[in-house]
């Protein structure tokens, strides 16, 4: 069972997660977050807000954090967010 310390901890560092902890936490992800995969209407496997797939049918209407980083649009995420117990099991 996977327990969190804080809902909105891991919502707002959930975006910054690499594939590999989307396709292992995606239903994790998935139940602070609600915004699952509209081609399967399940818990993203991928961290959606990096695909092109999705165009409007996303809360991002399509823009990516890629694309707007490179219109120099900076994110800070601080390092207290990653600590390891953010996502822990019993």
């Amino acid at each position: 069972m996977l327990i969190f310390n804080s809902k909105i901890e891991v919502c707002r560092v959930a975006v910054a997660y690499t594939v590999v902890a989307w396709a292992k936490y995606g239903t994790v992800f998935y139940s602070v977050m609600q915004m699952a995969d509209p081609d399967t209407n399940d818990a993203p496997r991928i961290n959606l807000l990096r695909s092109t797939n999705y165009g409007l049918r996303l809360p991002n209407l399509g823009n990516t954090i890629d694309q707007i980083a490179e219109l120099g649009v900076q994110f800070a995420i601080c390092d207290a967010a990653f600590i390891p117990n953010t996502i822990t099991t019993k």
